[in-house]
């Protein structure tokens, strides 16, 4: 016996072919089979006749992991899966929750309090992206998130909230944290040239 089936839907599968008709078999976390169904019991069984099912959409740019440390993040997010997004990109235009550094913790601060509209010290309870992730994880989530380092976070982790060039030890630092973020899981690096910090970045310090 399956968990769901929802029948009589018109299938847009994402590979391009045209749109068909028949039923979707879930069991589980998986979809185990697609095709006429109507002799196969299910415990539980929806007629999506005149509606279109389709993957789940990836918002690619989103600034949805913002709330993610909110008490009320699932209900903030549900308006997602509303809309059919079960996967968004977060961390864009430089623009994160992590890393989180023991120095300039005055200049996160100020940054992150103003971005998220939280309270910095009774809400962060992680500091690079890996227990970032944990702590996300353990919490549980109702999409999937991918997540970017953000350069305008990493560049106060190095260096504080300013409005200068860099020296190299300061760059080797955003270097070492970009690093580890990768290694913990991250997709990539994200940029904001047009707000502070990041418009104080030269080409040296991107590359």
């Amino acid at each position: 016996m399956y968990d769901l089936i929802i029948a009589n839907a018109t299938i847009v599968d994402g590979s391009g072919a045209a749109p068909y008709h028949a039923d979707v078999a879930v069991k589980g976390p998986a979809i185990v089979a697609i095709g006429d169904l109507r002799d196969h019991q299910a415990v539980r069984r929806v007629d999506a006749a005149g509606r279109t099912l389709c993957p789940g959409f990836i918002d690619v740019h989103s600034h949805a992991d913002l709330t993610l440390f909110r008490d009320d993040y699932a209900e903030t997010l549900s308006p997602l899966l509303r809309q059919g997004i079960t996967t968004f990109v977060g961390g864009h235009c430089g623009i994160g929750l992590s890393p989180i550094t023991s120095e300039n913790r005055d200049g996160l601060k100020t940054y992150l309090e103003v971005f998220a509209q939280m309270d910095f010290e009774r809400d962060i309870r992680w500091d690079g992206l890996a227990s970032f992730m944990d702590f996300v994880a353990k919490r549980g989530l109702p999409t999937n998130v991918a997540l970017l380092v953000p350069h305008g976070l990493v560049r106060i982790c190095a260096s504080g909230l300013n409005n200068r060039l860099l020296e190299r030890r300061e760059i080797q630092t955003m270097q070492r944290l970009l690093i580890e973020g990768m290694e913990a899981g991250a997709f990539g690096l994200s940029s904001g040239l047009q707000y502070a910090p990041g418009l104080n970045a030269d080409t040296e310090e991107l590359i």
